[in-house]
């Protein structure tokens, strides 16, 4: 839909610059060419993907992943983080990724078994555009048939320029497409030679392109009234140029005005074809007697160069930062194959960075500075800065960091690391990750050696775990949510004892978190359902089936 709507509004804007400043000129070639630049750009500069640092370039989320995978919501999580009022010296994956789209997406009273109002207009907009367009190529089918039984039902014959001359017999005006010239028995008698010259010119020119690539326009862009004014003026352009040519070859001008006066009530067969009997006969007349344009008013034509620049500025995205991978896809921490296997840590970098660029002008991202991404392994020892430790129950774990520092080091088996150009060290050698802060300066260590772990240290995953629905956004809440989460097993309902979990944000969503626990054989789940909450009770269901939860209960408020 994006697509269409950018090319119907670049059309539109080229279309009236174009009527506005170079309808009315005698330069036939000219603006010939700018109608077909108008369609061919309004065909093919709506996708083009063009980046400006400007202010109004367009920053989706999507467009804010990095070359190191961190989305630029971390920062917005971050700062929740701060009002939420924890205060670990590192930014684990549940302070960093609250704040992001899909996290207030769940601020809706609306039941998640309801189509969103949007998606439903959107849908019946969608459906309703391709109604048209079958309708619309119906037409242009149609009308290549009834040419194509022209073509096969009349008598045949040849011109001096090599062109097929197709004699009907009827009243109807003549007319032509590509190298056919379709003209009625009585013309042919009568009025031949101004009326095969008009169409020989047609021919010549190689106006039938160009009615095909309007075809084509209108067809994608059945919608837009102004496609059709745009195919007017062609066509009368397309006249201009054909009775100038049979005007230059000596034909009496009277004479030929008179015939056109004469053939402008006959009946037009074809509208798919160029014909002697086109519309605005006035304005044709008109011109043949109007003065020549003088060549300056050519200048005037440069309004569609910047018009498509204009356009093309309007919609730019946001430049990618310096490194940034602009031909990988999405590099999201999507753990398992298609298969459901887990993916070889050898396809994840141990640590990436997002570094600050020293011309940054958001506060927020130049408050938190550089930011990294952490990848280890099952069985990998971790240390984090907030004093935790634990052993990696995952098969893979890919994590954002943002270490309230000024400057980080980095370190590799003790050895300092450049973090402008960090190597390609596979996630799966790490074994030990240790996190620090330490007057004010950040401290990642990795090492690839052998480590060991002190007794009693548990894994990261608990196999008990409990799930709040409250099914509206509790007043007072910090977060826009509906679903509430911690470890354990908890019979509270009070949404202040648990900790804020998404239905689909990207980094911190339910069921990833769902997917951890199933790992444990031993796991057990309790959903605590408040009375709203109920709403939501068949898609917890589902998300609980879907993850391989097989020992869950549903806890209603009593």
């Amino acid at each position: 839909m994006t697509y269409l709507l950018r090319s119907a509004l670049l059309l539109t804007l080229l279309y009236g610059g174009f009527a506005l400043l170079l309808s009315h000129e005698t330069f036939h070639r000219l603006n010939r060419i700018c109608l077909l630049l108008a369609m061919i750009a309004s065909l093919l500069l709506p996708a083009v993907e063009l980046r400006l640092d400007v202010p109004w370039a367009s920053r989706p989320a999507e467009e804010r992943t990095v070359a190191d995978g961190i989305p630029y919501e971390a920062i917005a999580g971050h700062q929740a983080a701060e009002a939420y009022g924890e205060e670990n010296d590192v930014a684990t994956e549940t302070e960093i990724t609250a704040g992001s789209k899909e996290v207030r997406d769940e601020a809706t009273d609306t039941p998640p078994t309801k189509a969103n109002p949007y998606e439903r207009a959107t849908d019946a907009l969608r459906l309703i555009y391709l109604l048209g367009l079958i309708l619309s190529l119906g037409v242009f089918v149609r009308e290549v048939l009834q040419l194509f039984r022209e073509v096969r039902s009349g008598i045949r014959t040849r011109d001096k320029e090599g062109n097929t001359l197709v004699i009907l017999s009827g009243d109807f005006a003549p007319h032509s497409f590509l190298h056919y010239i379709i003209i009625s028995a009585s013309d042919y008698e009568r009025l031949r030679e101004p009326i095969l010259r008009h169409e020989q010119a047609h021919v010549r020119l190689r106006h039938s392109w160009d009615i095909l690539l309007l075809q084509v326009v209108q067809t994608v862009q059945w919608f837009n009234p102004f496609a059709y004014l745009l195919g007017r003026d062609l066509r009368a352009v397309h006249e201009y140029e054909a009775d100038s040519a049979v005007l230059n070859q000596g034909i009496d001008a009277t004479r030929y005005q008179l015939l056109l006066v004469t053939k402008a009530t006959g009946k037009r067969l074809q509208t798919l074809a160029n014909s002697l009997s086109h519309g605005l006969l006035k304005k044709r007349i008109t011109m043949m007697h109007k003065k020549d344009s003088t060549g300056w008013r050519m200048v005037k034509s440069t309004i569609l160069p910047l018009l498509m620049s204009a356009a093309l500025a309007g919609w730019a995205k946001a430049p990618l930062p310096d490194g940034a991978e602009k031909d990988n896809p999405d590099k999201s921490n999507t753990y398992l194959a298609e298969d459901g296997q887990s993916l070889p840590g050898d396809t994840l970098k141990a640590v990436r960075a997002w570094l600050m660029d020293k011309n940054e002008k958001n506060p927020r991202r130049r408050k938190w500075g550089d930011m990294f991404v952490v990848a280890w392994t099952k069985g990998t020892f971790v240390e984090n800065a907030s004093g935790d430790t634990f052993v990696e129950d995952r098969p893979v774990c890919e994590s954002p960091y943002g270490l309230r520092a000024s400057t980080t080091t980095v370190r590799l088996d003790g050895k300092e690391l450049d973090i402008h150009n960090l190597p390609d060290i596979p996630a799966r050698l790490v074994r030990h990750v240790k996190l620090n802060l330490k007057d004010g300066h950040g401290y990642i260590d990795l090492s690839t050696r052998e480590v060991k772990v002190p007794q009693g240290t548990k894994g990261s995953i608990n196999p008990e775990y409990t799930v709040l629905l409250t099914g509206i956004v509790p007043e007072g809440s910090y977060w826009p949510v509906t679903i509430w989460q911690t470890q354990g097993i908890k019979d509270s309902y009070d949404w202040h004892d648990y900790v804020y979990i998404s239905w689909t944000e990207k980094w911190w969503n339910i069921s990833d978190q769902l997917r951890d626990v199933a790992l444990r054989k031993d796991h057990r789940v309790r959903i605590n359902v408040t009375r709203q909450g109920e709403r939501h009770v068949a898609r917890m269901t589902r998300i609980l089936q879907e993850c391989g939860i097989t020992n869950y209960e549903f806890v209603r408020q009593g």
